[in-house]
């Protein structure tokens, strides 16, 4: 890991512990082991660093996601759900962590026009289009749809843990997909609940 890594992987666990605000930048130099001199080679200030420790925490976390799912062989829509959920739940949360990072971050910076808060929104949008790509290979009736609709249950997942840190909601939130799957693999009754979704606004 070069100096830049180093810096960024300390910045992220820092912050997914106490939030971008309460983590100065004497704190991260000492954890990483940096001094001010070689860290302004890197980056222009504190800010510029969390906008990169964030974004470097999206990748690498997508990336072990990633590897996860190419390891799968789901032989069906809610095992391959179910794969997907475990895989973004062990690479999104551990003991050391203390909620999602990317809630956490755009909770901080709520203006959509923020670059932290932008950088916040990678992780979950790369989540959506791998999720959509998932629906889209089982040909589910509106992929759109039902994306926004598992999405729900993620987030929602993510942002109990946000709340309350040491909740262990896994086995309601994987029942809840699987089951998802299944109606979106009966697709008149995918339809129906559907046109029921779309008629409530």
């Amino acid at each position: 890991m070069n100096t830049r890594e180093r810096l960024m992987k300390t910045a992220a666990d820092l912050i997914d512990q106490n939030g971008v605000h309460e983590v100065g930048l004497d704190v991260i130099l000492r954890d990483a082991g940096i001094s001010k001199t070689t860290f302004y080679k890197y980056f222009a200030s504190k800010d510029a660093l969390a906008v990169s420790a964030v974004e470097y925490r999206a990748q690498t976390t997508l990336a072990k996601i990633k590897a996860n799912l190419k390891r799968s062989d789901g032989s069906s829509l809610e095992e391959d759900l179910a794969n997907f959920f475990s895989s973004w739940d062990c690479a999104l949360f551990n003991s050391d962590m203390e909620g999602c990072i990317f809630l956490k971050v755009c909770s901080e910076y709520p203006n959509p026009n923020d670059a932290m808060h932008k950088a916040g929104q990678i992780f979950p949008l790369a989540i959506e289009e791998l999720l959509h790509d998932l629906l889209l290979s089982y040909q589910v009736v509106n992929p759109k749809l039902a994306t926004d609709k598992l999405m729900m249950i993620l987030q929602g997942y993510a942002s109990y843990k946000f709340v309350n840190k040491h909740a262990d909601l896994r086995p309601v939130a994987e029942f809840m997909l699987r089951q998802a799957a299944l109606m979106l693999g009966t697709k008149k009754q995918w339809k129906k609940a559907a046109s029921t979704i779309n008629a409530l606004g």
